[in-house]
């Protein structure tokens, strides 16, 4: 069995085959066996979430760099209600009327710490585009799950992304935008998305963060989230451009 899966929807979108690695705990010579595998099938672009922090010269002689501390954070929404209960009304689901150029903004300010942001060999319109397209994918997620945002006359200051992962309702993207943070605008969003949560029975949440987005960390912790798993996300480059 390999340890490591070819992601059609990433190699489509980046042009060239990215792939996965599934095993978090190989050791240096094991690693290495799996980029040989991939080498040969025209791999160009590894993921890698380790279960722990990597030797730098060893990755860096593979080709690898740590791009993200990424930060599992989980939520007993049960325990919340009394929180949840008062969310500010105002945050409500998106309409068809919303300005889009708006999300599609405040999509690519959430993914400003992300490692597709962070990684110096993915091209900024690259980055921008990804976001762009998860958005749009939120947007037409058709009943399964929901864009709440704050603001008026069909334009949006704030957005959070929610939905089903793994039957735990599950934040995706958050942002506020630029212009309006320090306004307890993101804790508000946090408290709307856990009402909808509550709202379709799921008792967990969670959302994944990057551990250098020390705001958005802050953030969970004041919402009462706690850090359930971190993983140290490496991106390993098998061809030079």
């Amino acid at each position: 069995m390999n340890d490591f899966e070819i992601l059609e929807w990433d190699s489509e979108f980046f042009g060239f085959s990215v792939a996965r690695i599934s095993n978090s705990s190989l050791d240096g010579e094991a690693l290495n066996d799996v980029l040989s595998d991939l080498r040969k099938v025209g791999t160009t672009l590894v993921y890698w979430p380790a279960a722990s922090r990597v030797d730098a010269e060893m990755m860096s002689d593979l080709g690898g760099t740590l791009v993200d501390q990424k930060t599992t954070y989980v939520v007993d929404l049960i325990a919340q209600q009394d929180m949840t209960a008062n969310a500010d009304t105002s945050i409500a689901p998106v309409k068809a009327t919303t300005s889009v150029s708006d999300l599609e903004s405040l999509a690519v300010q959430a993914g400003e710490h992300s490692r597709f942001a962070v990684d110096p060999r993915i091209p900024r319109e690259r980055f921008e585009a990804l976001y762009r397209a998860w958005i749009h994918q939120a947007l037409n997620q058709q009943g399964s799950g929901e864009v709440l945002i704050n603001g008026e006359n069909d334009r949006a200051s704030g957005m959070i992304t929610c939905g089903n992962k793994n039957g735990r309702g599950d934040i995706g993207l958050l942002a506020v935008d630029a212009s309006q943070r320090g306004k307890g605008l993101g804790a508000k969003l946090v408290r709307a998305a856990q009402r909808w949560f509550l709202q379709k029975g799921f008792r967990v949440g969670q959302v994944v963060t990057q551990g250098s987005n020390r705001a958005a960390c802050d953030l969970y912790s004041r919402c009462g989230y706690r850090v359930d798993t971190v993983e140290f996300f490496y991106h390993i480059w098998l061809k030079e451009d």
